[in-house]
């Protein structure tokens, strides 16, 4: 920016400068005069082109850093935001997995309770079975392994034919 308004200053005095000087040189030489006059306005020209593509070279440049900086602003702004909502939603988490471990904790007693309650039912009925085996059968535990066991008759499970 600066030098772009240095550029400017000086424009107009190379210009009146080069101007005097094109009319001496013509007032003693048309021909150098000409010369010199077509070599002043190609650097007017030179110099218009090269400050206009820097005053579009430096729009553009500011246009980027604007942008530039939006999108920076906006990423500061999301992670403020990750930042302040990161212990909430932390607790959040382990809120749900103290849940759902409860939960599953919580059926596996089920069903443990249950397995124990299975478990000590069918203790019961094998108690009550052995008490009866013993009342209908006397001693059985003596002689259920007895050598007369395998000459006996095998029966099957199978429905009979």
């Amino acid at each position: 920016e600066d030098l772009a308004a240095t550029v400017e200053a000086l424009v107009p005095i190379l210009s009146v400068g080069l101007h005097e000087l094109v009319r001496q040189v013509t007032h003693h030489c048309a021909e150098r005069g000409l010369a010199l006059e077509k070599i002043w306005r190609a650097y007017v020209e030179l110099f218009d082109r090269v400050l206009r593509q820097m005053r579009g070279s430096l729009q553009e440049q500011r246009r980027k850093t604007a942008a530039t900086q939006r999108a920076l602003q906006e990423v500061k702004a999301r992670l403020r935001e990750a930042k302040r909502r990161h212990p909430q939603d932390m607790q959040n988490a382990i809120k749900d997995i103290e849940t759902s471990f409860m939960q599953r904790q919580q059926d596996q007693e089920q069903e443990l309770k249950q397995a124990l309650d299975e478990n000590g039912a069918l203790q019961r009925e094998l108690r009550a079975h052995r008490r009866e085996l013993e009342v209908w059968f006397p001693g059985f535990s003596f002689y259920q392994d007895s050598y007369i066991k395998s000459a006996l008759p095998q029966r099957t499970t199978g429905l009979a034919q």
